[in-house]
């Protein structure tokens, strides 16, 4: 009979399979755990979060994975009255700096339907987005509109930068009876100009 490997040679084969398996299992769920924290849902939690600086990385990289990716899980938070108010508002900035056109529909509904705050940051997203289709809507919810949300749909039309929301802009910088207005409406025609030099005189 041939002469049997010695104990003490198998043990440590088996203790290192053991570790590397061990190892990997760790890794696997470490991996899962990441893919979990950097997952659109998860990062809307995020939103909510008492520290800003958490808040502000989580609109950084939902922002980062652009709309393709996070746009439609972003878009469910900013329609979901049941969130915190705040989360919901930067849940709308983040759908303006991604670019997300899906959203304007939604995004038209919440300028006119929103509070001043929401529906101030709906106005802008639809500009930073570059949302042509909706200058219509930002026009003639303009003098109707609460002060505050009156002020975002004059930034968003800077930042639309289309010659057509011109006129509106010119009539309000020239105003004399209120300097927030004059201020806002002057600031989006100097970006209208960056874009359309001829537009505003």
């Amino acid at each position: 009979m041939g002469q049997s490997e010695p104990l003490g040679r198998k043990k440590p084969s088996k203790y290192l399979l053991g570790c590397a398996g061990l190892f990997a299992a760790l890794f696997a769920c470490a991996l899962l755990y990441l893919a979990y924290w950097l997952s659109p849902g998860n990062l809307v939690k995020v939103l909510n979060d008492a520290d800003p600086v958490k808040k502000r990385w989580a609109v950084d990289m939902l922002i980062g994975k652009g709309p393709e990716s996070a746009g439609a899980t972003v878009l469910e938070a900013a329609a979901n009255t049941r969130l915190n108010p705040e989360q919901r508002r930067l849940a709308v900035f983040i759908l303006g700096e991604m670019h997300y056109t899906a959203a304007e529909p939604q995004l038209i509904s919440l300028m006119k339907e929103g509070d001043a705050v929401l529906g101030g940051q709906a106005a802008f997203a639809l500009g930073r987005m570059g949302a042509d289709g909706a200058l219509k809507e930002l026009l003639g919810a303009y003098d109707g509109a609460p002060k505050g949300i009156k002020l975002r749909i004059l930034a968003a039309l800077g930042e639309l930068g289309n010659p057509g929301g011109a006129a509106l802009l010119l009539r309000e910088a020239a105003r004399t009876d209120d300097d927030l207005i004059h201020d806002t409406a002057g600031q989006a025609v100097i970006k209208m100009k960056e874009k359309h030099p001829e537009c505003c005189g």
